[in-house]
């Protein structure tokens, strides 16, 4: 089994999504923003990345690879370059 660290204290993790390669996941994490795992077994806590979006309850990946997250606000968030940008 696999465990993996929010590295954000108290957080439910109700969502992941997996990116199309498989190399990454993808959780939400509230008004803190999304949390990434990039070494999937390393054991390490994930990568806490903050959204234009005021809070993030949905995740999902396309298939290129942009991670579109949010709830009321939906943002769109390159992980290659580490930018997000609010829709419309």
């Amino acid at each position: 089994m696999l465990v993996l660290k929010a590295g954000v204290p108290k957080l439910r993790i109700d969502e992941l999504a997996f990116s199309p390669d498989g190399g990454s996941i993808v959780a939400p994490a509230g008004a803190t923003g999304l949390c990434l795992w990039a070494k999937i077994g390393s054991g390490s806590k994930a990568e806490v990345l903050t959204l234009p979006a005021k809070v993030v309850r949905h995740v999902a990946f396309s298939p290129a690879g942009t991670v579109y997250a949010g709830n009321d606000q939906l943002c769109a968030f390159d992980l290659g370059t580490r930018t997000g940008a609010l829709l419309d």
